[in-house]
């Protein structure tokens, strides 16, 4: 976290003044910038990102007024049918979507 902070502000003080006002080193910061992002931040940027896939989705069907029931209709089966059923995990196939376990099979 004190990493993170140091590197938001690398442009308004120096390195070394912050890692000593904060008491860390500042080989550890370097080591921590220059580190590969663990699986646990990759998997939290995918997850975020579908969350983000989904809402804007779901946005098309729950914050549009329809002029008619067939236009609502139509929406809602293109977001059930084309995205959420493709998209969504499945519990029953190892909790991946659908897309991604057909193009294991193939």
């Amino acid at each position: 976290m004190t990493y993170a902070w140091i590197e938001r502000h690398r442009g308004e003080y120096p390195i070394r003044f912050m890692c000593r006002v904060l008491d860390v080193s500042s080989s550890g910061f370097y080591a921590a910038v220059q580190q590969a992002p663990r699986s646990r931040q990759t998997r939290r940027t995918a997850l975020r990102k579908q969350i983000g896939e989904v809402h804007s989705q779901a946005r098309i069907v729950y914050r549009t007024k329809f002029a008619t029931r067939e236009a609502a209709c139509k929406a809602i089966f293109e977001y059930v049918e084309v995205f959420y059923n493709r998209e969504r995990r499945h519990s029953s196939i190892g909790y991946v979507s659908p897309e991604s376990f057909e193009a294991a099979l193939n």
